[in-house]
Protein backbone atom coordinates (compact mmCIF):
# COMPACT_ATOMS: atom_id res chain seq x y z
CA UNK A 1 0.00 0.00 0.00
CA UNK A 2 1.59 3.51 -1.00
CA UNK A 3 2.23 5.60 2.24
CA UNK A 4 -0.51 8.56 2.41
CA UNK A 5 1.18 12.51 1.96
CA UNK A 6 -0.80 14.86 2.96
CA UNK A 7 0.51 18.82 3.83
CA UNK A 8 0.00 20.88 7.19
CA UNK A 9 1.07 23.70 8.78
CA UNK A 10 3.70 23.70 11.79
CA UNK A 11 1.58 24.58 14.57
CA UNK A 12 -0.77 21.01 14.05
CA UNK A 13 1.91 19.57 15.45
CA UNK A 14 1.87 18.85 19.06
CA UNK A 15 4.74 19.43 21.86
CA UNK A 16 5.06 16.58 24.23
CA UNK A 17 4.75 18.33 27.66
CA UNK A 18 6.67 15.17 28.58
CA UNK A 19 10.11 15.25 26.54
CA UNK A 20 12.63 13.44 28.05
CA UNK A 21 15.03 16.03 26.51
CA UNK A 22 15.22 19.36 28.02
CA UNK A 23 17.56 20.50 25.48
CA UNK A 24 20.71 22.90 25.84
CA UNK A 25 21.05 26.82 25.25
CA UNK A 26 24.43 25.46 22.68
CA UNK A 27 22.59 22.89 20.99
CA UNK A 28 19.61 25.56 20.80
CA UNK A 29 21.89 27.97 18.90
CA UNK A 30 23.81 25.42 16.73
CA UNK A 31 20.56 23.75 15.50
CA UNK A 32 18.93 27.28 14.72
CA UNK A 33 22.95 28.23 13.11
CA UNK A 34 21.84 24.70 10.92
CA UNK A 35 18.40 26.01 9.95
CA UNK A 36 19.17 29.22 8.76
CA UNK A 37 22.52 28.61 6.97
CA UNK A 38 21.29 24.84 6.04
CA UNK A 39 17.64 24.05 5.66
CA UNK A 40 16.02 21.11 7.30
CA UNK A 41 17.44 17.72 7.32
CA UNK A 42 16.06 15.18 9.69
CA UNK A 43 12.30 14.85 9.95
CA UNK A 44 9.86 14.50 12.63
CA UNK A 45 7.82 11.49 14.26
CA UNK A 46 4.82 12.04 15.69
CA UNK A 47 1.58 9.38 16.43
CA UNK A 48 -1.51 9.36 15.28
CA UNK A 49 -2.88 12.43 16.65
CA UNK A 50 0.18 14.53 15.69
CA UNK A 51 1.62 14.61 19.45
CA UNK A 52 5.51 14.98 18.72
CA UNK A 53 7.23 11.91 19.61
CA UNK A 54 10.73 12.72 18.17
CA UNK A 55 11.67 16.46 17.08
CA UNK A 56 10.39 18.79 19.73
CA UNK A 57 13.27 21.09 19.81
CA UNK A 58 13.24 20.68 15.63
CA UNK A 59 9.59 21.86 15.81
CA UNK A 60 10.57 24.80 18.23
CA UNK A 61 13.40 25.98 16.14
CA UNK A 62 11.56 25.52 12.92
CA UNK A 63 7.98 28.05 14.17
CA UNK A 64 10.86 30.24 15.67
CA UNK A 65 12.10 30.96 12.25
CA UNK A 66 9.10 31.09 10.68
CA UNK A 67 9.28 28.04 8.91
CA UNK A 68 5.41 26.84 8.71
CA UNK A 69 4.93 24.55 6.43
CA UNK A 70 5.34 20.73 7.18
CA UNK A 71 4.83 17.83 5.07
CA UNK A 72 3.57 14.35 6.69
CA UNK A 73 4.44 10.99 5.24
CA UNK A 74 1.85 8.36 6.88
CA UNK A 75 3.68 4.66 7.64
CA UNK A 76 2.86 2.06 10.14
CA UNK A 77 6.16 2.00 10.76
CA UNK A 78 7.39 -1.28 8.51
CA UNK A 79 8.88 0.87 6.29
CA UNK A 80 11.70 3.17 6.52
CA UNK A 81 10.79 7.10 5.44
CA UNK A 82 13.72 8.82 4.29
CA UNK A 83 13.69 12.44 3.25
CA UNK A 84 15.21 13.18 0.46
CA UNK A 85 17.36 17.37 -0.29
CA UNK A 86 17.00 17.72 -3.98
CA UNK A 87 19.05 20.47 -4.09
CA UNK A 88 22.27 19.17 -2.21
CA UNK A 89 24.88 16.69 -2.75
CA UNK A 90 26.57 15.08 -0.01
CA UNK A 91 30.30 15.47 -1.31
CA UNK A 92 29.82 19.06 -1.80
CA UNK A 93 31.00 21.54 0.88
CA UNK A 94 27.58 22.23 1.98
CA UNK A 95 26.54 18.07 2.31
CA UNK A 96 29.26 17.99 4.57
CA UNK A 97 28.53 20.64 6.42
CA UNK A 98 25.43 19.63 7.08
CA UNK A 99 26.46 16.13 7.82
CA UNK A 100 28.55 17.21 10.51
CA UNK A 101 25.83 20.07 11.70
CA UNK A 102 23.35 16.97 11.87
CA UNK A 103 26.13 15.14 14.27
CA UNK A 104 26.84 17.64 16.41
CA UNK A 105 23.64 19.37 17.00
CA UNK A 106 22.32 15.98 18.24
CA UNK A 107 24.93 15.37 20.42
CA UNK A 108 25.31 18.95 21.90
CA UNK A 109 21.52 19.12 22.44
CA UNK A 110 20.79 16.54 24.75
CA UNK A 111 20.20 17.03 28.49
CA UNK A 112 17.87 14.34 29.23
CA UNK A 113 15.53 14.42 32.47
CA UNK A 114 16.39 11.47 34.67
CA UNK A 115 13.35 12.14 37.22
CA UNK A 116 11.04 12.52 33.95
CA UNK A 117 12.14 9.10 32.80
CA UNK A 118 11.87 7.33 36.28
CA UNK A 119 8.54 8.36 36.65
CA UNK A 120 7.27 7.29 33.27
CA UNK A 121 9.05 4.17 31.90
CA UNK A 122 9.65 0.62 33.82
CA UNK A 123 13.17 0.03 34.82
CA UNK A 124 13.49 -2.80 32.72
CA UNK A 125 13.27 -0.32 29.78
CA UNK A 126 15.90 1.92 30.75
CA UNK A 127 18.10 -1.00 31.21
CA UNK A 128 17.61 -1.89 27.89
CA UNK A 129 18.69 1.44 26.40
CA UNK A 130 21.55 1.33 29.05
CA UNK A 131 20.49 4.56 30.58
CA UNK A 132 22.11 5.61 33.56
CA UNK A 133 21.95 8.89 35.69
CA UNK A 134 25.18 10.25 35.52
CA UNK A 135 24.51 11.82 39.34
CA UNK A 136 24.07 8.42 40.68
CA UNK A 137 27.30 7.46 39.81
CA UNK A 138 28.94 10.80 41.45
CA UNK A 139 26.61 10.41 44.33
CA UNK A 140 27.73 6.88 44.99
CA UNK A 141 31.53 7.93 44.85
CA UNK A 142 31.15 11.13 47.30
CA UNK A 143 29.52 9.15 49.51
CA UNK A 144 32.61 6.80 50.32
CA UNK A 145 34.85 9.87 50.76
CA UNK A 146 36.40 10.29 54.64
CA UNK A 147 35.97 13.45 56.03
CA UNK A 148 39.19 14.97 57.84
CA UNK A 149 39.27 17.98 60.01
CA UNK A 150 42.14 20.30 58.59
CA UNK A 151 42.70 21.55 62.40
CA UNK A 152 44.53 19.58 64.13
CA UNK A 153 44.12 18.73 68.06
CA UNK A 154 47.51 19.60 69.91
CA UNK A 155 48.90 17.31 72.18
CA UNK A 156 49.24 19.32 74.79
CA UNK A 157 46.90 22.40 76.02
CA UNK A 158 48.84 25.32 74.39
CA UNK A 159 48.75 28.35 77.44
CA UNK A 160 49.21 31.71 75.47
CA UNK A 161 48.90 35.27 75.97
CA UNK A 162 46.70 37.34 73.84
CA UNK A 163 49.68 39.08 72.57
CA UNK A 164 52.00 36.40 71.55
CA UNK A 165 49.59 36.00 68.67
CA UNK A 166 50.80 38.87 66.73
CA UNK A 167 54.36 39.71 65.68
CA UNK A 168 55.03 43.83 65.57
CA UNK A 169 58.98 43.84 64.50
CA UNK A 170 58.58 44.78 61.12
CA UNK A 171 55.66 47.53 61.90
CA UNK A 172 57.87 48.71 64.49
CA UNK A 173 60.98 48.88 62.26
CA UNK A 174 58.94 50.55 59.73
CA UNK A 175 57.61 53.62 62.04
CA UNK A 176 61.34 53.62 63.56
CA UNK A 177 62.35 54.85 59.53
CA UNK A 178 59.64 57.09 59.59
CA UNK A 179 61.81 59.29 61.74
CA UNK A 180 64.37 59.46 59.14
CA UNK A 181 62.14 61.58 56.69
CA UNK A 182 61.17 65.64 57.34
CA UNK A 183 57.52 64.75 58.07
CA UNK A 184 54.48 66.67 59.49
CA UNK A 185 52.92 65.32 62.37
CA UNK A 186 50.03 64.56 59.88
CA UNK A 187 52.00 62.97 57.20
CA UNK A 188 53.55 60.51 59.88
CA UNK A 189 50.12 59.80 61.09
CA UNK A 190 48.84 58.84 57.46
CA UNK A 191 51.69 57.18 56.99
CA UNK A 192 51.70 54.99 60.12
CA UNK A 193 48.25 53.64 58.40
CA UNK A 194 50.19 52.64 55.98
CA UNK A 195 52.79 51.06 57.90
CA UNK A 196 49.78 48.39 60.12
CA UNK A 197 50.11 45.89 56.60
CA UNK A 198 53.65 44.91 58.07
CA UNK A 199 51.67 43.63 61.38
CA UNK A 200 51.99 39.77 61.23
CA UNK A 201 48.75 38.37 62.85
CA UNK A 202 49.57 34.03 64.09
CA UNK A 203 46.39 33.06 62.90
CA UNK A 204 47.21 29.44 64.36
CA UNK A 205 47.91 30.40 67.52
CA UNK A 206 44.65 32.91 67.62
CA UNK A 207 42.69 29.38 66.72
CA UNK A 208 44.24 27.91 69.68
CA UNK A 209 43.71 31.04 71.81
CA UNK A 210 40.28 31.17 71.20
CA UNK A 211 40.47 27.72 71.75
CA UNK A 212 41.99 27.35 74.64
CA UNK A 213 42.54 29.93 76.61
CA UNK A 214 40.30 33.30 75.97
CA UNK A 215 37.84 34.41 77.86
CA UNK A 216 33.89 34.52 76.90
CA UNK A 217 34.33 38.45 76.45
CA UNK A 218 37.71 37.74 74.36
CA UNK A 219 35.80 34.92 72.21
CA UNK A 220 33.37 37.45 71.34
CA UNK A 221 35.83 40.50 70.28
CA UNK A 222 38.22 37.84 68.38
CA UNK A 223 35.12 36.28 66.03
CA UNK A 224 33.37 40.25 65.93
CA UNK A 225 36.74 40.99 64.12
CA UNK A 226 36.29 37.66 61.75
CA UNK A 227 39.97 36.00 63.37
CA UNK A 228 38.49 32.75 63.36
CA UNK A 229 35.89 30.39 61.40
CA UNK A 230 32.48 30.23 63.41
CA UNK A 231 29.02 28.83 62.90
CA UNK A 232 26.48 29.69 65.84
CA UNK A 233 23.13 29.83 63.49
CA UNK A 234 22.58 33.27 62.37
CA UNK A 235 24.66 35.41 64.73
CA UNK A 236 27.88 32.79 63.79
CA UNK A 237 30.22 33.91 60.97
CA UNK A 238 29.89 31.21 58.46
CA UNK A 239 26.14 31.14 58.09
CA UNK A 240 25.65 34.49 59.18
CA UNK A 241 27.27 35.21 55.54
CA UNK A 242 25.66 32.48 53.51
CA UNK A 243 22.49 33.63 54.42
CA UNK A 244 23.51 37.20 53.76
CA UNK A 245 24.35 35.78 50.26
CA UNK A 246 21.28 33.82 49.72
CA UNK A 247 19.22 36.46 50.79
CA UNK A 248 20.71 38.92 48.55
CA UNK A 249 20.16 36.09 45.50
CA UNK A 250 16.48 36.00 46.67
CA UNK A 251 15.65 39.57 46.45
CA UNK A 252 17.53 40.18 43.24
CA UNK A 253 15.36 37.38 41.64
CA UNK A 254 12.27 38.63 42.75
CA UNK A 255 12.96 41.85 41.69
CA UNK A 256 14.29 40.86 38.06
CA UNK A 257 10.63 39.23 38.23
CA UNK A 258 9.21 42.23 38.63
Amino acid sequence: MAEKITETNIDSLKQDDKNFNKGTKRGAIMMKHSIETLGLGRSILLDKDNNIIAGNKTQETAKELGINDVVIVETDGTKVIAVKRTDLSLNSEKGREMALADNKTAQENIDLDYVKMKEELDKEVLEVYNVKEPLKSKTEELSKLQYNSCYYEPKEKPTLKLEECVNLDKFNAKLQALKEYDLTDKQREVLKFFAYRFIKIDFESVANYYAFNATEEEKKAIERLRLVLVDNGEQGFIEDEMLRILNAEITNEMEGEG
